[in-house]
């Protein structure tokens, strides 16, 4: 079954952005491939998911 997902850490190598970027892009909804989700017992931490496929369409597909 193929990955549906990428981490913060391959998508800010991908853009060449830092780890960051992506975390804040996806806090403010800025970027159309996934969300950050805060959890409401931990004000401070969020949870990220990217959707590979929505990631790909983004950056016009992943070098392999």
């Amino acid at each position: 079954m193929p990955e549906t997902s990428i981490s913060i850490a391959e998508a800010a190598q991908i853009i060449g952005k830092s780890r960051r970027f992506v975390q804040i892009g996806l806090q403010k909804g800025i970027f159309p491939f996934g969300w950050a989700l805060k959890l409401e017992e931990d004000n401070h931490n969020y949870n990220y998911f990217i959707s590979r496929k929505l990631f790909e369409q983004y950056v016009g597909g992943l070098e392999q």
